[in-house]
């Protein structure tokens, strides 16, 4: 029995720019893996104050974001990305 195809990582027309705060290392490479596979392309920050510093780097379609993130949790980073319009 053949297992399945290989699996394409080429981003697709609509693929999303996500910025995933999630603190959980292993959760987070976990999800970046599945986002990924989908075709999509994700940061991943693991604290508060890390995620409002890579939305003023770059501009994200998505926000995925833990609520207890170390630093600010995640709250308060919705509150500021959502304050400075960069999500």
């Amino acid at each position: 029995v053949a297992g399945p195809g290989p699996v394409s990582t080429a981003a697709r027309p609509d693929a999303q720019r996500i910025l995933l705060a999630e603190d959980n290392v292993d959760g987070a490479i976990t999800l970046k893996c599945l986002l990924e596979v989908e075709g999509h392309r994700v940061t991943v920050v693991h604290s508060g104050p890390a995620a409002i510093a890579a939305a003023e780097r770059q501009t994200f379609d998505v926000l995925l974001c833990d609520v207890g993130l170390p630093g600010c949790d995640g709250y308060a980073v919705a509150r500021a990305l959502r304050a400075s319009g960069r999500i």
